[in-house]
């Protein structure tokens, strides 16, 4: 019996006690050589001239048994075909030209390949045909291939298979995607420094990027809008900063100290205004008053009455205070007075405080 071949790769088959003294030669060159070929071998196919057709041979060396064919060339007229035997094979093809080049059978439409790409594929015996390897499609949790919608498909938003790239978006019919706005969703524009810092537009958003270096939002004053920072814990014990705002927890974790219990007034008729339920001040003569009050008796003892004249002082303050303090004595169940010392005259009393408006602030130095 003759030397036979293989279907699919022609590898050679030995007759049995053929091949004398030669066969290992005949292993190594028509059948080891070339499943290696078939296995990691690449085939260049220079389509610069023609289109090509690659001719199977058995127990030989011939492209169309290489694993991988490249397209190579610069076809001067367009496209090229490269035609491969019918008969069950992988091949991942390459196309290293400048131009679309379509693999194919002898009676296939085949498998067109773009300038620059690789794609895995085989030949199928049934289709009689060149085709792609499967690949899955792609969704959200798989990657894989998929299709770019067209312009219709992008304008009805009912497709969720294929992409949309920028151009289909930019193209898209405004009654799909519509501008955005306080109450609609839609597509928006980021606005420029330039459009962040003028404040008027009211259609673009704006990135925290752009916000942070906008001359727009200046910081915050007592008489206009701006951009504030938080205060420390630390700034906030101080008490000195008047640019930072105070958070609950802050406020809350800040040591205790002099708290206002009251304020209000009491005008020159001697009766006392604008106090809190539970307190009241009444002028009993020149410099004396009686403050009325709501505080259990143990915690009278902690207040410092502090008192101003409305408007400006018709005596001068002590130059470490604009307050004149009062001292408590006589305390009643509710109430104890207060005895105003006048500093520019040293005595109590003095006719010409008695038209006066006077300020009262009750703290509670505890």
């Amino acid at each position: 019996m003759a030397d036979t071949f293989t279907t699919l790769l022609r590898l050679i088959k030995q007759e049995t006690g053929g091949n004398e003294n030669v066969w290992g030669d005949f292993l190594n060159l028509q059948m080891i050589d070339l499943i290696d070929d078939a296995v990691a071998g690449f085939q260049d196919v220079d389509v610069s001239l023609s289109n090509q057709i690659l001719l199977p041979l058995n127990g030989d060396d011939d492209p169309t048994r290489a694993a991988i064919l490249v397209a190579i060339g610069l076809p001067p007229d367009g496209t090229r075909t490269i035609q491969v035997p019918s008969t069950s094979k992988l091949y991942v093809l390459s196309n290293d030209t400048s131009e679309t080049v379509t693999f194919k059978t002898a009676a296939g439409s085949g498998l067109a390949v773009a300038a620059g790409d690789q794609v895995s594929s085989r030949v199928d015996p049934n289709l009689d045909d060149v085709v792609a390897v499967s690949v899955p499609s792609a969704t959200e949790d798989i990657k894989g291939i998929a299709e770019i919608a067209d312009q219709t498909e992008v304008d009805a938003g009912t497709d969720d298979e294929r992409f949309v790239t920028p151009l289909k978006l930019a193209s898209a019919d405004p009654a799909v995607f519509p501008q955005a706005t306080e109450t609609a969703r839609g597509v928006a524009e980021i606005a420029d420094q330039a459009e962040t810092d003028a404040g008027t537009d009211d259609e673009r958003f704006i990135t925290p990027l752009k916000f942070e270096t906008s001359e727009q939002l200046e910081q915050s004053t007592t008489s206009s809008l701006g951009r504030v920072i938080q205060a420390t814990q630390g700034e906030v014990d101080t008490g000195t900063d008047t640019d930072k705002y105070v958070t609950p927890a802050t406020l809350a974790s800040a040591p205790t100290g002099a708290t206002v219990i009251f304020t209000g007034f009491v005008s020159s008729t001697g009766v006392g205004a604008q106090f809190p339920a539970g307190w009241s001040v009444l002028r009993n003569s020149i410099g004396i008053y009686t403050v009325t009050h709501s505080l259990g008796l143990s915690d009278v003892d902690d207040l410092i009455i502090c008192v101003t004249a409305m408007g400006e002082p018709a005596v001068p303050a002590p130059a470490s205070s604009n307050f004149i303090y009062g001292t408590v004595f006589n305390r009643a169940t509710n109430s104890f007075q207060v005895l105003l010392g006048f500093p520019d005259m040293g005595t109590i009393g003095g006719a010409e405080h008695e038209d006066h408006d006077w300020n009262f602030i009750a703290v509670d130095n505890s």
